[in-house]
């Protein structure tokens, strides 16, 4: 296999499929299982310091109204698909 981009996707996708099996082993401790979740929610950008920006910091969720929730969404759903 040629070094560069290819190699550098199929070894994510090998590492994300790791977490995967580790997360689907219900023999393996619990603490690897939590370590695992951890990292894939670091992974996919939803947790820690490479996760989206909300457009309101320090703002409850209850307290925003239906236009800020629906840009909210928005903007993480965007940032979801600059993922993939």
């Amino acid at each position: 296999m040629p070094i560069g981009i290819t190699q550098d996707v199929d070894d994510l996708e090998l590492a994300k499929q790791a977490l995967r099996d580790v997360l689907q082993d219900g023999a393996a401790p619990a603490a690897a299982r939590a370590a695992a979740a951890r990292t894939m929610l670091e992974l996919n950008g939803a947790l820690g310091r490479h996760a989206a920006p909300t457009i309101h910091p320090g703002k409850p969720t209850s307290e925003l109204s239906r236009d800020e929730l629906e840009a909210e969404l928005e903007a993480l759903s965007a940032a979801d698909r600059g993922i993939e």
